[in-house]
């Protein structure tokens, strides 16, 4: 697709896959998704800061601060899980989170 398209390329496969669920399937995907988000917050609420604590529906932020380790940053934690073939989550919201 040549740039002159836009996004047609994304919204081709974002209606593809909505197609190929169909209505149930997409329901079980969205589903598993906040049940997913829910159990890595209740996996990391102890160990970072939740600027925003409460449930999720598929997403949820935190701090890039670890205790004692004061020098650490969120960018450092993206790219150790990659060292361990994790991939990492989106990292920074600048407006609603300070990292130091």
């Amino acid at each position: 697709m040549k740039s002159f398209y836009g996004n047609f390329g994304v919204l081709v496969r974002a209606y593809t896959y909505i197609r190929m669920l169909g209505a149930e399937g997409l329901r079980r995907v969205a589903e598993h998704a906040v049940l997913n988000a829910n159990y890595l917050l209740s996996l990391v609420r102890d160990i970072y800061p939740l600027p925003y604590d409460r449930a999720c529906m598929h997403e949820f932020v935190i701090e890039g601060r670890v205790e004692g380790a004061p020098d650490i940053r969120a960018l450092d934690i993206a790219k150790r899980l990659m060292d361990y073939s994790f991939h990492p989550p989106t990292n920074y919201f600048p407006l609603i989170v300070h990292e130091r």
